[in-house]
């Protein structure tokens, strides 16, 4: 009764890299490919796609007795990756063959697809004596490598190693505005806008105020009446003075808030605070009081 074979043979008529050890050629060959992963080994070639498989050497005794065995052996090339590529956490069986030579190139090695019943059985003996160890995880992808920063422009951030949290980039520090410069409470003016920092747009400036030739002109302020000189008798008052404008003599004459006291006192000697309707100011009622014996 023969033993069930457990073995998948590899795709055929593929090439794949050409091997640095010699000794290999024509050895019965375990690969049980683990996982697929793109490394760069030089960046003007860019990634290359490898694939991380555990190797036994049936027949390359090793000096402890046992059939050499390779962990995590990165595999690659144009031959023997297509091969294997595909058969993740299966055991692929195979003598390493030589392919056939290409012009510019050196001989490329491949597995063979063709082993035999024998080659099955002796596969088929180690595996129940040194069972394979189990598929490990893939590694996490490597951290993207930070773009380079043009000439003049900020730095790029570094980029973290692997298992750190990337660092965020320092801010730079500024001045803190001047007090209130914003509007705040008790603010003093500012005798110009305070200059924004560099890359910021300026903040926006309450409207300034219309030129004095175009606001609306101040009310003139009535003429104050001449000073009288001592033992002068007192002007008598202007009968127009306080008078409506022409066309407008409908509308009343403004109130003068009078000094009660002085109305009080003139009123007493029989002078009339409101000639015309028109009351005196407190300075007219004054210059008279000034002119009355006491």
């Amino acid at each position: 009764m023969s033993t069930p074979n457990p073995f998948v043979r590899a795709s055929s008529n593929e090439i794949f890299s050409p091997s640095k050890h010699p000794e290999w050629h024509n050895k019965l060959f375990i690969i049980r490919p683990n996982y697929v992963e793109m490394v760069t080994f030089k960046p003007e070639e860019g990634p290359k796609k490898i694939v991380n498989s555990h190797v036994v050497i049936l027949d390359l005794i090793a000096p402890d007795g046992l059939p050499t065995v390779i962990s995590g052996a990165a595999i690659g090339g144009a031959g023997i990756v297509p091969q294997i590529e595909n058969h993740l956490g299966e055991a692929v069986l195979g003598r390493l063959g030589m392919g056939q030579p290409q012009p510019g190139k050196n001989p490329a090695f491949k597995l063979e697809t063709n082993f035999s019943d024998a080659d099955a059985e002796l596969a088929g003996r180690y595996i129940q004596q040194f069972p394979l160890p189990p598929v490990p995880t893939p590694p996490p992808p490597a951290p993207v490598q930070a773009p380079q920063a043009p000439f003049g422009g900020p730095a790029a951030p570094a980029a973290g190693q692997w298992g750190q949290a990337p660092q965020a980039p320092a801010q730079q520090q500024f001045s803190p505005p001047p007090a209130d410069v914003w509007g705040g409470v008790n603010a003093a003016p500012a005798p110009q806008a305070a200059a924004s920092a560099w890359g910021q747009a300026p903040a926006q400036q309450p409207p300034a105020a219309a030129p004095a030739q175009w606001q609306a002109p101040a009310p003139a302020a009535p003429p104050a009446p001449a000073q009288q000189q001592w033992g002068q008798a007192p002007p008598a008052p202007d009968p127009m003075a306080g008078a409506q404008q022409w066309g407008n003599t409908n509308q009343p004459a403004p109130a003068v808030a009078q000094d009660p006291q002085l109305v009080a006192f003139l009123q007493s000697r029989q002078i009339d605070v409101a000639p015309n309707g028109v009351p005196m100011s407190n300075e007219q009622m004054r210059m008279i009081a000034s002119t009355i014996p006491q």
